[in-house]
């Protein structure tokens, strides 16, 4: 492993290396050649990547052991030899963003063991990269071919005779004007940025199809119908700015990215995918209806009535947890009733939603309204819902929470004896529009959520006996990420693990503070109630989101000592 290293030549000549399998040489910036690999009887792998002095590889036919060469971002390799054609065990060829590779040999189809050949962003190509028109005769072997940065318009019909072929990529193939007929072994297929107006009705034949990606496929317009692919489970048409039909091509999906399209309606045959796990219909400004449940599924047991409810549970795989990501669709106006398996509705910025026909209970889910217009009866919904955390405009605390803030502070009076082992509670916090101020104490395990943003929230809880600090815990929520133009509020539902010493004293108090960091919001004022302890210890245990660990004063640890 030679990784970074300054050097410009390895060897002169042929030196035994009969036990040497890998040469890691990646960002060896002044290496300029390839030493003589003749004798490096089994030499597997070549890793060369981003070698940007790298200019002659004319030793590499002789590494007739050689399996996988990696030559990515090698900007001053030109040509690749003829004599490639004699490492005749070469299954994987990387030459990617080689920005001055003008030349590929055609010695490579006959490399009849070649499975890999990655070509995406070696723009000036004279054969193989912009200047291409047309597929090339690939080895039938290969099983990934990347072409991205290519002025391919159409592949051949002979590519479906690639039998071993699984995935087929085009990244930023603008001029790929028709869809590809492609073998039906494909699992793979990425067109990004290309041209495509229509997905063909053949479609159907890739029956072994997992995941196809069309984003920024500006001009597709038209999808299949009477089709369903059951092995696709990712679906990708993001920013097809012109897509106005919803897809409905495979009901195995589990992913599925319409961000940013022109689709107008959402079926209610969606709710019958039993593997979704996420809808992505951001920024989709003309969706105006939302489907709701259709009448032929019986499984899916609603209450009538339009308060939080819960769905009946059952072993189907509805309860996969649902990922809904509704931000800024503009023209959406009501939502159906949001069964229990949703886990996440994220509805922020949708400026023109007033009506919510019902929200079931799920005590794991998450629910953002930020910015929408919300009449009473949705609102009054949203804060009785049985839920993780719930996100919507408002400027006053609600009446009936028990305990009340001062000055950032809450104290909560408790009198029984013995305390329990476990409290459980409900906050509502009354937001303001913040600033952007970097957290530089946040941990670096605290990833932001792709929709949601980052756990920002922070409450920490003292137990307290006479004065004396005999308990504390601490725990961050997630704060989705939206810059509100107004004040909201913010409900969510927590639990603590007490582990506390037994005592006689009459009378403890609850301390809690939360904090804010980061962007987006500021804390303006909270309020707490602590709710009745309807769980077991094992289950407490399990769905605990704070645990607060037992502290002793100096003075108690002495005593106990003696």
């Amino acid at each position: 492993m030679m990784e970074d290293s300054k050097l410009e030549k390895l060897w002169e000549g042929p030196i035994p290396l009969p036990c040497m399998k890998v040469i890691e040489l990646t960002y060896s910036k002044y290496l300029k050649e390839l030493p003589d690999l003749s004798n490096a009887t089994n030499l597997r792998k070549m890793i060369a990547g981003f070698c940007s002095s790298l200019s002659d590889i004319y030793s590499i036919g002789k590494s007739t052991s050689l399996q996988e060469l990696h030559l990515a971002g090698c900007s001053k390799l030109i040509i690749i030899p003829y004599s490639i054609g004699s490492a005749i065990n070469l299954e994987v060829l990387n030459v990617q963003i080689c920005q001055g590779l003008v030349q590929l040999p055609s010695s490579i189809w006959s490399l009849k063991k070649l499975k890999r050949l990655l070509i995406g962003g070696s723009e000036k190509l004279n054969h193989l990269g912009r200047q291409l028109r047309s597929c090339p005769d690939i080895s039938g072997n290969i099983t990934e071919f990347d072409m991205s940065n290519t002025a391919i318009e159409e592949f051949p019909s002979s590519i479906t005779a690639f039998l071993c072929l699984r995935k087929l990529s085009t990244m930023f193939a603008e001029s790929l004007k028709v869809f590809p007929d492609v073998p039906d072994t494909i699992e793979v297929l990425q067109l990004h940025n290309a041209g495509i107006e229509e997905i063909p009705p053949s479609i159907r034949n890739l029956t072994r199809l997992t995941e196809l990606s069309m984003p920024r496929c500006k001009k597709l317009k038209v999808l299949p119908t009477n089709v369903n692919l059951q092995s696709l489970s990712s679906l990708n048409l993001s920013f097809c700015t012109q897509l106005g039909t919803f897809p409905e091509i495979s009901t195995s999906i589990r992913y599925l990215n319409m961000r940013d399209t022109a689709i107008e309606e959402v079926p209610s045959s969606i709710w019958s995918w039993s593997h979704l796990l996420e809808l992505n219909l951001e920024d989709c400004r003309s969706l105006r209806v939302f489907h709701s449940f259709p009448d032929n599924i019986d499984e899916l047991d609603l209450d009538s009535s339009n308060t939080g409810t819960d769905i009946s549970d059952g072993s189907s795989e509805t309860d996969l947890p649902l990922r809904i990501n509704l931000k800024g669709c503009k023209s959406l106006v009501s939502l159906p009733h949001i069964p229990r398996f949703v886990s996440l509705l994220d509805a922020s910025n949708c400026e023109s939603l007033k009506i919510i026909d019902g929200l079931s209970n799920n005590p794991e889910g998450c629910l953002s309204f930020a910015n929408c217009l919300l009449n009473e009866t949705a609102r009054e919904l949203i804060k009785v819902v049985d839920c993780k955390f719930a996100l919507l405009p408002g400027g006053e605390l609600p009446a009936d929470f028990d305990h009340r803030a001062r000055e950032g502070l809450l104290t909560v009076n408790l009198y029984q004896i013995p305390l329990p082992l476990f409290f459980r509670f409900k906050a509502c916090l009354l937001l303001l529009n913040g600033g952007y101020i970097e957290d530089k104490d946040a941990s670096k395990n605290d990833k932001d959520d792709e929709w949601m943003g980052g756990k920002r929230l922070s409450c920490d809880i003292w137990c307290v006996q006479n004065g004396v600090d005999v308990g504390h815990g601490s725990c961050k929520y997630q704060l989705p990420a939206v810059l509100g133009s107004k004040e909201h509020l913010y409900f969510l539902k927590s639990s603590i693990s007490v582990n506390l010493p037994e005592t006689d004293v009459n009378g403890s108090e609850l301390h809690f503070e939360f904090r804010i960091t980061g962007k987006y919001w500021d804390l303006k004022d909270f309020a707490v109630n602590l709710l009745e302890d309807t769980h077991n210890e094992a289950e407490c245990k399990e769905i605990a989101d704070i645990r607060i660990e037992k502290i002793y004063m100096q003075e108690q640890c002495e005593e106990e000592t003696v």
